[in-house]
């Protein structure tokens, strides 16, 4: 069973080079690629326990590990995948490098050992790159800086780990390492993530597919290590909520002033990390439960958009209300539910002045969806050409009944869904102890 691991790296890399060559097709294979992914994602939760993990072993060595948290991320991942598949369908230029970017995006999650982790990374660094330049996105000097130098934290970060060590092994990675390579492994998932100070690439280059997956990746690093590797260490805790905080007020400001929804989805981004800090159980769980959020929120906000500058109608017009009220977190979409839980373990966990600084941040976020929903719906400015086509229209009214459901269901997509992970992080340093006991 755990060679199904292998099949999250080797379905989207066989398909990206399969497809490469292709001038028709493309579409279909991303998309048969993507709800496979999907598929495979679901098959897992029969098979992995709730509270045990799957190892794929090479030559002895834990290459490829997945436990609560990984499960989550690869869900997330497949989901944000086939959402895209279906809205660019007949777009099929950066389909390849989409492709190739699902297989190292899974490659990163998965990785059991350092080495792997690396060259994943490096590899989807570079992809990231390409992807937005098919996509036709601004890709300068100062987004590529942006994207090398967070190869260059990681490289840096990763081998000082492996050399104080002396294992290549994540389980056997922890330790109490000097506080500068923590803060260089930090940064460079941080960069990733696109979190304040680390956002400009972001502004820039950022599609519906990077703010899903992508930056999500860069989330699952700052958790991953924050808590299985450096073992809840105090400093690091307050870094990524200093980091949450910025991110949450800083980029909630300028969305607010600019009516720039790279930036609402940056501050929305800090939300998830300001609870990821408090290290709590409510706050972890709030944390998870975001993150699996704006995977649906973002792309839709995005998607919905484009769509109303080009047309109107009833798809179009029920995207762009199901989009910002989920955003403004407004019941009973599933933005109410996670950024409630944020706002209760702040306030759970006593420190007032971070609670004041994350309700402030909401409000902010919920101002900016109100005036933007009002201008949007209700102004009559909207685009009068053609309908969205059926793979758009599919696209739009997939997020907005994800949306809605799992706010309706919200109490069991995180007890099946979410709890698992919060499980794996809540381990803390136990997460050794699993993977080397060979648990699978």
């Amino acid at each position: 069973m755990a060679n199904v691991l292998t099949l999250f790296i080797i379905l989207p890399l066989l398909a990206a080079l399969f497809s490469l060559p292709l001038r028709r097709g493309r579409d279909w294979f991303f998309t048969a690629t993507a709800a496979s992914l999907l598929a495979l994602a679901l098959y897992c939760y029969q098979i992995r326990p709730i509270n045990n993990l799957i190892v794929f072993k090479f030559n002895g060595i834990s290459f490829l590990v997945l436990d609560g948290l990984s499960h989550f991320f690869l869900l997330g991942l497949a989901l944000a995948a086939l959402i895209y598949a279906f809205y660019s369908f007949g777009d099929s230029k950066a389909k390849p490098f989409a492709l190739y970017l699902l297989a190292a995006l899974s490659g990163v999650i998965l990785a059991g050992e350092m080495i792997s982790l690396l060259l994943f990374s490096l590899i989807m660094l570079f992809g990231v790159g390409h992807f937005c330049q098919k996509e036709g996105k601004q890709i300068g000097l100062g987004e590529k800086a942006s994207l090398a130098l967070a190869g260059l934290f990681l490289a840096v970060g990763l081998i000082s780990i492996m050399f104080f060590s002396g294992s290549t092994l994540l389980p056997m990675a922890i330790g109490n390492y000097p506080l500068v390579v923590k803060v260089l492994v930090i940064a460079g998932f941080a960069l990733i993530a696109g979190v304040v100070p680390f956002h400009r690439w972001l502004v820039n280059a950022g599609s519906p597919l990077i703010y899903a997956m992508v930056n999500s990746v860069g989330l699952y690093g700052l958790l991953r290590f924050s808590y299985n590797i450096f073992g809840l260490d105090s400093r690091i805790l307050l870094l990524m909520t200093a980091l949450g905080l910025l991110s949450l007020l800083y980029a909630g400001l300028i969305a607010l002033a600019r009516k720039n929804i790279a930036y609402n989805n940056i501050a929305q981004t800090g939300l998830a990390l300001t609870a990821a800090g408090l290290a709590t159980p409510l706050g972890i769980m709030a944390a998870i439960f975001h993150i699996l959020n704006l995977i649906m929120i973002k792309p839709l906000l995005v998607y919905a958009d484009e769509a109303a500058d080009k047309t109107k109608g009833v798809v179009v017009f029920a995207a762009l209300l199901a989009g910002w009220l989920a955003n403004a977190a407004i019941p009973p979409f599933n933005g109410f539910w996670s950024t409630h839980y944020l706002v209760l373990a702040t306030v759970q966990k006593g420190n007032w002045p971070i609670a004041a600084l994350l309700i402030a941040g909401a409000l902010l976020i919920l101002v900016f969806s109100i005036k933007t929903l009002k201008e949007k719906c209700f102004s009559g400015e909207s685009g009068e050409g053609a309908k969205v086509s059926w793979p758009q229209g599919t696209a739009l009214m997939v997020s907005v009944l994800l949306c809605f459901l799992v706010g309706i269901f919200s109490s069991n997509v995180i007890m099946q869904v979410v709890n698992p992970a919060v499980i794996a992080l809540a381990n803390g340093t136990g997460y050794a102890k699993m993977v080397l006991g060979g648990l699978q």
